[in-house]
């Protein structure tokens, strides 16, 4: 077996972690955008809700109503900083999945490169092999005739 077969089976462990990585990397920057969406979502049902209140506020609100959509409107606002922390964290696993993955995806690279040098040298050391059986083919042939 050459040194290039012998590399191949963990050419292929590296292939298959690599691919999996990129799944979760994938499904990491899924993540993300889905909670960009979501506060994305929260920030436009505050501002229609507080718009709501102030069209309300013009027709006059009871202080207990005025009350009841101040405390709704915070209750928003903290979803939304809870939001935005999950965005963060989310964001840093994305970052740590894509480090992963190019860590990975350099590896595998380089294995291959090493496998594709290997063959190289393999399909040099062959050429070689068989310009020298030629040179003594044509040397033996040579010799009969010369006898």
């Amino acid at each position: 077996m050459t040194r290039s077969e012998r590399l191949n089976p963990v050419i292929k462990v590296a292939d298959n972690k690599e691919r999996q990585a990129a799944r979760f990397m994938g499904d990491s920057l899924r993540d993300l955008e889905d909670q960009k969406k979501k506060l994305d979502e929260l920030a436009t049902y505050r501002d229609d809700y507080a718009q709501r209140f102030t069209d309300a506020g013009k027709s006059g609100l009871s202080i207990s109503q005025m009350n009841e959509y101040r405390r709704f409107i915070t209750k928003i606002n903290e979803a939304i900083v809870l939001q935005r922390r999950k965005i963060n964290e989310t964001q840093l696993e994305y970052e740590q999945r894509r480090l992963q993955w190019t860590d990975l995806h350099s590896r595998t690279r380089a294995l291959d490169k090493v496998a594709t040098r290997f063959r190289e040298a393999e399909r040099r050391q062959d050429a070689k092999k068989e310009q020298k059986q030629l040179d003594e083919n044509a040397l033996n042939r040579r010799s009969l005739f010369t006898e």
